[in-house]
């Protein structure tokens, strides 16, 4: 009789969240993806939203992949499969300080995350790359890129509006070293990955190598990236009406949005900045032709890089085109653009 009773009660504790579990899996509420200031005809009619609260976040994303022969899933809240700093171990873990310490930057960018999920594969484009980095040759071409790259005239920020939205000194400064970090390294990957697409496509390639000082500055501090599914939900939406912005694919959440999440009220104001862009047709030409400048400026670069090793298996060489294509088509050639024009609007913390 207690056994049942036992039962009984554990059922009653346990019933909510079963009910959770079973709408999160089967019930398919319609989700807006309107960019634009809108209105609802109607809000969703669902006794299970009404009462209970589901923290099964549709947010986390699930992938799945193969790694030494086994198909393995993956719940992450990066937009693709990535490996997070905090989880690298071994090999990658050293590959992601080496990055970091090679460019100065305090966060291992996306596209190594991302990487670093195909077995080799970053492995293989840092080897490739690294000399480049080193060298300091990669630093050059970005900075020469930058100086001539055409920003948006977006309209200038007052710090009284930045307080207005919530962003006290300490958020003002954190802001900028966001901002100024991913116009630095975005820069920096784009030519860089550009030059491995281009030695990738020249499979005769001879190897170059220049030997040189770097002189990366060393980039400030960032807070952690915040996971999407850490955000509140009108956040989450925020930051993905702002990746949309300009955007021809949106299979990547650019991080930037992400990181200046800790300010809902700075991503609101931006937003209200940026969103006049969405379809201009001026700043997507400067966007394709940011794509044009690096293939060009990458090419010009490619001799200098060390080509894979020959035993390096094709469905991975795929892979790897596959991706930095992506990166460079995409998110790097969009933020090199709106990302500096953000810091030149945002106002220099005193």
């Amino acid at each position: 009789m207690k056994n049942l009773i036992g039962l009984f009660f554990s059922f009653l504790i346990l019933f909510p969240s079963l009910l959770s579990l079973e709408h999160f899996v089967s019930h398919d509420h319609p989700t807006c993806n309107h960019v634009g200031v809108h209105i609802h005809e109607a809000e969703i009619d669902c006794l299970t939203c009404d009462y209970i609260v589901n923290n099964f976040r549709r947010s986390i994303n699930t992938h799945f992949f193969w790694r030494e022969g086994k198909l393995v899933m993956v719940l992450s809240s990066d937009p693709v499969p990535a490996v997070l700093e905090s989880e690298a171990e071994g090999e990658i873990l050293e590959i992601f300080l080496d990055i970091k310490d090679t460019t100065g930057a305090d966060v291992v960018n996306l596209i190594w995350r991302h990487l670093a999920v195909t077995p080799g594969a970053l492995q293989a484009v840092w080897e490739m790359l690294r000399p480049v980095y080193k060298s300091g040759l990669v630093l050059t071409e970005a900075q020469r890129f930058r100086d001539t790259l055409s920003l948006p005239k977006i309209q200038p920020m007052s710090e009284q509006a930045l307080r207005a939205c919530g962003v006290d000194n300490l958020g003002h400064v954190n802001i900028t070293n966001i901002l100024k970090s991913y116009n630095k390294t975005n820069s920096i990957n784009l030519i860089g990955l550009s030059s491995a697409l281009a030695c990738i496509a020249s499979d005769s390639q001879p190897w170059e190598a220049t030997i040189g000082q770097p002189s990366y500055e060393r980039l400030a501090p960032l807070p952690p990236l915040p996971p999407m599914s850490d955000l509140d939900q009108h956040v989450q939406e925020l930051v993905q009406y702002l990746n949309n912005i300009c955007e021809e694919d949106g299979r990547i959440i650019a991080s930037m949005y992400r990181h200046l999440a800790y300010w809902p009220g700075y991503l609101g104001l931006i937003y209200t900045l940026l969103s006049p862009y969405e379809h201009d047709t001026h700043i997507k030409s400067t966007i394709a032709s940011v794509r044009s400048e690096a293939y060009s400026m990458g090419a010009s670069i490619a001799h200098e890089l060390k080509p894979f090793d020959p035993s390096l298996d094709s469905q991975t060489v795929n892979i790897i085109k596959k991706v930095l294509n992506l990166f460079v088509e995409h998110p790097l050639s969009k933020m090199a653009v709106l990302c500096g024009g953000l810091l030149l609007a945002t106002p220099v913390p005193r």
